[in-house]
């Protein structure tokens, strides 16, 4: 049976308490909101629907329920999942990602405040295993949720939603200042609403901007273009299905090439660490910027030959 689990709001404030705005900014600014809480959810690892409630009055506003369709055969063979303790905090989490300057935390009075990097930004797996112990604490599940909060703002999927958010709206000269808050099951506030004025807005829309490099440990790409002996050059190769150009950085492997003239063909697989430079812009989609490979510690040959790289025969 279908249950709510935690609700939000999304409340317009209108110039002069006009009750309407333009239907496109609205439809893509309640899109971008839609894709934050998908991306929190799947973060978490949540099978849980999305629904929205009718419009309100006063400015507009949005509500937005967080539903939990009940048993599935595919929950039931799940495997378990630590945040499922998170669920009724859906709601809370939402409403902080979205207000949330990256770097900066809301503390109980509404002032933000910033953050020692070292304390913020655990790896979800981490959180994770925080929350599955048996002798966790409220306190301790409240750190998992602030952790894992500016983890989520963060992430470049959800930076790039707030960035079109916020730049929606403010194309909307009737919009003087938003907000984002928890309700009740009864869509009665309870929680502290944040409200981010208009001239705030920028502030959340991207230019350009470098994220941190994307580090992919172990992977296997398949060598289109082999161009071995010069660092300089990039070499084509077919990672995850995609086409990608990247330059080899793992010197001890191009050292161990020209000593032990290794060969290489179409279709040779290394088995190496993947580094992608990533950066986001205004209204714009996730890109990479450059590849370099690392650590490389295994080549995989077509005709079935696989070779371990071994660093230390360098030195004999």
């Amino acid at each position: 049976m279908a249950e709510t689990i935690d609700v939000f709001q999304i409340h317009y404030y209108l110039k002069g308490n006009q009750h309407s705005m333009n239907a496109e900014v609205l439809n893509k600014a309640q899109a971008e909101v839609i894709k934050i809480s998908k991306e929190i959810t799947n973060l978490l690892g949540l099978d849980i629907d999305l629904e929205m409630e009718a419009l309100d009055e006063g400015g507009i506003k949005s509500i937005f329920k967080f539903i939990d369709k009940g048993f599935s055969k595919k929950k039931k063979h799940k495997k378990a999942n630590p945040f499922e303790a998170l669920k009724p905090e859906l709601a809370r989490i939402v409403v902080d990602v979205i207000v949330i300057v990256a770097g900066f935390y809301f503390t109980n009075d509404g002032e933000m405040k910033e953050l020692e990097k070292e304390k913020v930004r655990l790896e979800i797996e981490v959180l994770k295993e925080q929350l599955s112990k048996d002798d966790a604490t409220d306190d301790d599940k409240e750190v998992v949720i602030k952790n894992f909060i500016q983890n989520a703002a963060d992430s470049a999927n959800i930076k790039i939603a707030k960035s079109n958010f916020f730049d929606s709206i403010s194309r909307e000269a009737k919009v003087d200042e938003v907000s984002a808050q928890r309700l009740n099951k009864n869509f009665i506030p309870f929680a502290k609403e944040y409200k981010i004025d208009r001239k705030q807005f920028d502030r959340y829309i991207l230019e350009e901007q470098k994220l941190e490099p994307k580090h992919e440990e172990q992977v296997s790409i398949e060598i289109v273009s082999p161009v071995l002996n010069q660092s300089s050059l990039q070499w084509n190769a077919l990672h995850s299905g995609e086409l990608i150009r990247f330059r080899l950085k793992d010197h001890d492997f191009q050292r161990m090439i020209v000593r032990k003239n290794l060969n290489f063909q179409n279709g040779t697989i290394l088995v190496c660490d993947l580094v992608s430079n990533q950066k986001i812009g205004k209204n714009d989609k996730l890109k990479t910027t450059s590849r370099y490979v690392m650590n490389v510690t295994k080549i995989k040959y077509r005709d079935g030959d696989v070779v371990d790289i071994n660093y230390s025969d360098l030195n004999k």
